[in-house]
């Protein structure tokens, strides 16, 4: 998705084979070859233009040289039909960017035809085209008209240079990348959440953690019972009469001892079990006391699992609202936005404004290499 940097029309996206078919392209290695086929009329020289403008966004923004892209045919007419695509099918835009900044360029490509042919170049950027504008005189208009259109396009920049330009350009272009990236990457941490939570909570969470909050509530009141179970022991004992503690040999005042600790305990535990002496009543009541610690501590932890795994899972979709507010995404239908329904907005919005950023990136270039 964020590999996909350029495109050349505002109103029109890719068809889906035709973005498949940038992406193989893309994904290729070095030697490696794509071909597509298709009738006439399918698209084949639209998708060229958006190889190129990929292409091309590529190399700027890793500050490299621009791609050379060459169309060979056996047939002549296959190639002057691309030239004129490349001059008339990327769309001009609109705003401070749109168009070219540099004056006479009419075209994305030029026309090099075999020295039999080069009566054929009429209406063509071809060699003698390239003559004329490598030259000072011409670098002097350009130079003059870019800066122009740049100061248009960044009003706020000061002492407005060619290399000015071409730096804010780049910035501009790279903060336009970083939206793709944020819509695929967010894309891909809310699909990693989702799935986490399926994993955890199945496939309805909230009812899930409305048990585990329902049986943490439950083991609360267990610890609070058997708190105040443990306190009544502790009050019990030390009102104990010492001479009942000294003599607990004798069998009497062993029944005695019984039956004043089941009298205290029977308020707060009536399912007090039948034991025998004071000693397994307090063992019982250390029991009780460690299982409903154990069982709180356990709810407590399964609950803020899940709570959490759901809360990444929020965030995440938060965070894809965010991301795709570049392409005009109400926040109520993001929930059932996916990557794939960006693609023909993201083409729309984000891909084509690239394009003229990076077209007038490579103008300011080839100014700072002419001069």
């Amino acid at each position: 998705f964020a590999a996909r940097l350029g495109h050349t029309s505002p109103r029109y996206p890719l068809a889906g084979a035709q973005r498949g078919s940038l992406a193989h392209l893309l994904a290729a290695g070095h030697g490696e070859v794509v071909t597509v086929n298709g009738p006439p009329g399918t698209g084949k020289t639209t998708l060229l233009l958006s190889v190129v403008a990929s292409l091309w966004a590529d190399a700027a923004l890793r500050r490299g040289e621009p791609p050379v892209v060459f169309a060979a045919s056996a047939n002549n007419q296959a190639v002057t039909n691309i030239i004129d695509a490349f001059g008339a099918d990327f769309a001009r835009g609109e705003g401070a960017f749109a168009g070219r900044w540099l004056p006479e360029v009419t075209s994305f490509g030029g026309y090099f035809p075999a020295a039999s042919r080069r009566g054929e170049t009429t209406g063509y950027q071809a060699q003698d085209f390239f003559d004329r504008i490598e030259d000072a005189e011409y670098l002097v208009r350009a130079r003059a008209a870019f800066l122009s259109a740049a100061a248009v396009a960044f009003p706020d920049l000061p002492e407005l240079t060619v290399e000015r330009a071409v730096k804010a350009l780049h910035q501009r272009l790279q903060a336009q990348a970083d939206e793709l990236t944020a819509i695929e990457a967010g894309w891909s941490a809310l699909c990693d959440a989702r799935e986490a939570t399926r994993a955890l909570l199945g496939e309805y969470p909230t009812d899930v953690i409305a048990a585990l909050r329902a049986d943490t509530e439950e083991a609360q009141i267990e610890q609070r019972r058997a708190d105040s179970i443990v306190e009544a022991w502790d009050r019990h004992l030390a009102s104990e009469p010492l001479l009942h503690v000294l003599l607990a040999w004798l069998p009497v005042v062993a029944r005695r001892r019984l039956h004043h600790a089941r009298l205290t305990l029977r308020p707060l535990w009536p399912s007090l079990p039948a034991l025998r002496n004071v000693a397994d009543i307090a063992l019982a009541i250390s029991r009780r006391a460690e299982d409903a610690h154990r069982a709180l501590s356990t709810r407590e932890v399964e609950l803020a699992r899940a709570e959490a795994t759901l809360g990444r899972q929020e965030a995440c979709l938060e965070q894809w609202r965010t991301v795709l507010r570049p392409l005009g995404v109400a926040a109520e239908d993001a929930v059932g936005h996916t990557l794939a329904h960006c693609d023909a907005d993201a083409d729309r919005l984000l891909r084509f404004p690239i394009f003229l950023t990076v077209t007038h990136y490579w103008e300011g270039r080839w100014l700072l290499d002419m001069a």
